[in-house]
C-alpha cells in the first residue's frame, strides 16, 4: 500500500482528489494536512511516500514548505510533487531548484486530474534519480 500525503488549504480539493485516487487501480491510503504547519504532525504520524503539495496556501506556501522539508535529512529523497493551478514560470522555476520531484498543474477536468496523479504514481520510486527539467512539468 502507498500511503500519499496531499497537503492543500482548499477542502474541495481534497474530495477531488480522493475521487481521482478511487479511479487509479492501486492499493492507496490518503492523509491530507492543511497547511505546512500543520504538514510536521502529520509527516510524523503517517509517515508517507509522497507528498502532493499546493503553492498557494495560508502562512507558509508550499514553495516556502518545501524548502523547510528539503533541509531535514529524513525527508530529502521523499518524493514531493508540486500540485498547483498556477503555470507560472517563476513557481516552477523555483520547485525545481528546492528539489521537487515533478510539477503537476492541476487540470480543470476530472479525467485530467486522474491521468496527472496515475502518471506520478506510476513512476518506480524505489529508484528515482532527479527528474530532467524537461520531463519535470504535468500540465
Amino acid at each position: 500500500m502507498r500511503n500519499i500525503l496531499l497537503v492543500d488549504d482548499d477542502p474541495d480539493e481534497l474530495d477531488l482528489f480522493k475521487c481521482a485516487l478511487q479511479e487509479i487501480p492501486l492499493d492507496l491510503k490518503l492523509s491530507f494536512a492543511n497547511n505546512c504547519e500543520d504538514l510536521t504532525s502529520v509527516l510524523i504520524k503517517h509517515n508517507p511516500d509522497i507528498i502532493f503539495m499546493d503553492i498557494n496556501m495560508p502562512g507558509l506556501n508550499g514553495i516556502d514548505c518545501l524548502k523547510l522539508i528539503r533541509t531535514k535529512e529524513a525527508y530529502k529523497t521523499l518524493p514531493i510533487i508540486m500540485y498547483s493551478t498556477s503555470n507560472n514560470t517563476k513557481y516552477i522555476e523555483q520547485c525545481y531548484e528546492q528539489k521537487a520531484n515533478y510539477y503537476v498543474v492541476k487540470s480543470y477536468t476530472f479525467d485530467g486530474i486522474t491521468r496527472a496523479i496515475n502518471k506520478v504514481l506510476s513512476q518506480n520510486w524505489g529508484s528515482h534519480t532527479p527528474t530532467p527539467k524537461n520531463d519535470f512539468l504535468i500540465a
